[in-house]
């Protein structure tokens, strides 16, 4: 039940992460009795329509040669054969009808057990997507109804450089994020990785190569170890050890991580995200629950490396995670302008 649990309430990192497989584990014997089932079903319609076959011509035959003798013998005249010819017709054709309807019942029985296939919406997979060397909007633009949330956008984004952007409530800066997640899809204009319009690519190899820290995560009822790996084979112990976690190694921690800290909960989030090691990674108000030594040194954590593109949004922010990162960009009424640090200063 644990497991079920799990899997229903951190879905959304199961599919951000692309692990599937370990959580579907115990429904494997579905997915293996599927080709036996469709066999089963397959014969049962092969033996029905032979039989139907067999049975048709064997009530013809025995009925002209029942007819044939009758004249022969000047019982019946050629209307009665004709008669008979017809309601032997009938027959059969009522019977043929009955044991399709029963092929049809046991075959539906059948399929109900069989595991429902997923068809994915997107089917071009970029492979010039791996190793992101920039991200380029050009005029993009989000409206809802009336209102313009992004305005006809331009900017690129490269890697090794960290990026905080900034904003009131509302001005945009999640949506922003939701578009190159491709979670939010409505929009105009065009955005490239690299050289990959991003409206062909798939999503599931999209979040191959990008990472999201988003506000709140999820924590399962598992080991640290596998709520970071997913239960894929790598050591971490360099990881937490980066990430001041070190102390968390053999812990069992609760549903939703209810006997760990908020610091402790965003620091397992960002070790997921970095021991993926990923091209791009996208933080969504990731500190705004946090103590200000936290924020600190997770904000100090994320933009050390430079290894990726970074890319923040935050409303609640100082001046020393400002001094951070290497550009300050500003989101006001629907545009994105980048800033001078020393003007944040005197606005903050």
């Amino acid at each position: 039940m644990s497991h079920l649990k799990d899997y229903i309430a951190g879905k959304r990192e199961i599919r951000q992460y692309n692990a599937e497989s370990p959580f579907m584990g115990k429904f494997d014997s579905i997915a293996k009795e599927d080709g036996e089932k469709q066999k089963k079903i397959n014969i049962i319609k092969d033996i029905a329509r032979s039989s139907d076959t067999l049975f048709f011509y064997s009530i013809v035959f025995i009925n002209y040669t029942i007819c044939a003798y009758g004249i022969y013998k000047g019982h019946l005249y050629v209307g009665d054969m004709v008669f008979l010819t017809q309601l032997a017709s009938g027959i059969t054709e009522y019977i043929s009808q009955i044991s399709q309807y029963k092929i049809m019942m046991n075959s539906v029985k059948l399929d109900e057990s069989l595991p429902t296939k997923q068809i994915k919406s997107d089917t071009i997979i970029a492979d010039n997507l791996k190793e992101i060397q920039t991200i380029e909007l050009n005029g993009v633009t989000v409206t809802y109804g009336d209102k313009c949330i992004l305005d006809n956008i331009s900017y690129t984004f490269e890697k090794n450089h960290s990026y905080m952007i900034i904003g009131k409530s509302g001005s945009g800066k999640s949506t922003f994020l939701q578009l190159l997640l491709k979670i939010n899809e409505d929009y105009l204009g065009d955005i490239y990785f690299n050289d990959v319009n991003l409206k062909h690519v798939n999503k599931k190899d999209l979040y191959e190569n990008i990472g999201y820290v988003p506000q709140d995560t999820f924590i399962f009822n598992k080991t640290v170890e596998e709520n970071i790996t997913f239960e894929k084979s790598r050591s971490i112990n360099d990881l937490l050890e980066k990430l001041n976690i070190e102390h968390l190694e053999t812990a069992i921690l609760s549903q939703n991580g209810e006997n760990i800290s908020q610091g402790e909960r965003k620091r397992i989030d960002i070790a997921r995200n970095l021991w993926n090691t990923p091209d791009v990674l996208l933080s969504d108000e990731a500190t705004a629950s946090l103590d200000l030594k936290n924020k600190l040194d997770i904000t100090k954590r994320l933009t050390e490396n430079k290894n990726f593109i970074l890319i923040s949004v935050s409303h609640d922010y100082t001046d020393e995670m400002i001094q951070m990162y290497d550009h300050i960009i500003e989101l006001n009424s629907g545009k994105l302008m980048e800033v001078d640090k020393n003007e944040i200063y005197k606005k903050a």
